[in-house]
């Protein structure tokens, strides 16, 4: 009788270990916040994976709005905005 308990107290163990990582679908916790649609969108339009849009970047997007405002939004006048700048959109 033992071996049936460990048995089962392993098994229940088993059950709540996933619930833990339900945040990360593929299981792993990653240890980052859950990505925001503006963040993604950031990211989509990022076409070259550096962290800033360029001017090129964003007029490829045709997004208007951030075409329009994209002197404005960047603040320190070095022709890209980071993720902070374009969370002022």
């Amino acid at each position: 009788m033992p071996v049936m308990k460990t048995l089962i107290v392993i098994f229940a163990a088993g059950l709540t270990v996933p619930s833990a990582w339900a945040e990360d679908p593929g299981g792993i916790p990653t240890g980052r916040e859950p990505a925001t649609p503006d963040t993604r969108l950031f990211e989509k339009l990022d076409g070259d994976g550096d962290g800033y849009l360029s001017d090129e970047e964003v007029r490829k997007s045709q997004r208007s709005g951030l075409i329009t405002e994209f002197d404005r939004l960047d603040v320190n006048g070095d022709g890209f905005l980071t993720k902070q700048e374009y969370d002022r959109l």
